[in-house]
């Protein structure tokens, strides 16, 4: 009996801590998604870069609308005034809000995923030392939670690896990108006539796309060294008396 449900708590820990090594992965992306897309330093930084102020007249306060931009994807509602945009811009930005609004909901999933697992975790883990070891609680919980640093750490980093093999053919995949998340044609604009696309052309989004990346991969490093320092202060569990 007591085996039994020795097989049957290691499989419940097991299960918890997968989803919350993926939950927590999927954290790290989105969150840093969010970060960089409604970062306007970074916007700035971007437009010196490839000298977007050049591309339009004085007039015209690209910060000013690049903040406006901003703040209509992020709140996730109203709709664009200005005439900086024409018909066409302005469908393809309704879509845009629309992604950013799915990704704003699967990060608050997983959040909540996060948290439920972390909750049944711990108390898993604390029934499993009390019940069915003789170890002590913080030394078993310790092993669990070196498994889920080095966990979500390498599954960031092989996602990382993944998009980075992806970079080396950005422009394909940026356009598979939007053939796949937008329904209607209007994202196919053209830099004559269209000011979204000359506010933002492609190597902006090849930026924005390392920069996402690069935090990931420096977050996840962090969790990488954290579980391996856990690793090498706890004692070794596997010959304690159980």
């Amino acid at each position: 009996m007591i085996r039994t449900n020795r097989y049957i708590l290691e499989k419940i820990i097991l299960a918890l801590t997968i989803f919350l090594i993926a939950s927590t992965s999927v954290m790290i992306y989105l969150s840093n998604l969010k970060s960089v897309a409604f970062d306007h330093d970074f916007y700035t930084s971007e437009f010196v870069k490839y000298d977007i102020y050049s591309r339009f007249d004085k007039s015209t306060d690209i910060d000013e609308e690049a903040a406006f931009l901003i703040g209509y994807l992020e709140s996730g509602k109203g709709v664009i005034q200005s005439d900086f945009y024409n018909a066409k811009e302005k469908a393809h930005l309704i879509e845009v809000r629309e992604l950013f609004s799915l990704a704003s909901r699967i990060l608050d999933i997983a959040v909540i995923i996060s948290i439920i697992s972390l909750f049944l975790l711990m108390v898993s883990v604390r029934y499993f030392s009390a019940h069915l070891h003789h170890v002590e609680l913080m030394e078993y919980f310790k092993k669990i939670v070196y498994r889920i640093l080095i966990g979500v750490g390498v599954v960031v980093d092989a996602i990382a690896l993944l998009f980075a093999a992806m970079a080396f053919s950005f422009s394909t995949v940026f356009y598979r990108f939007h053939e796949l998340f937008f329904r209607s044609s209007t994202w196919l604009l053209d830099p004559a006539t269209d000011n979204l696309i000359r506010m933002f052309p492609e190597p902006f989004f090849f930026d924005t796309f390392l920069r996402i990346v690069m935090l990931s991969v420096v977050f996840a490093t962090v969790l990488l060294v954290a579980g391996f320092l856990i690793k090498l202060g706890k004692p070794d569990l596997s010959n304690r008396k159980r």
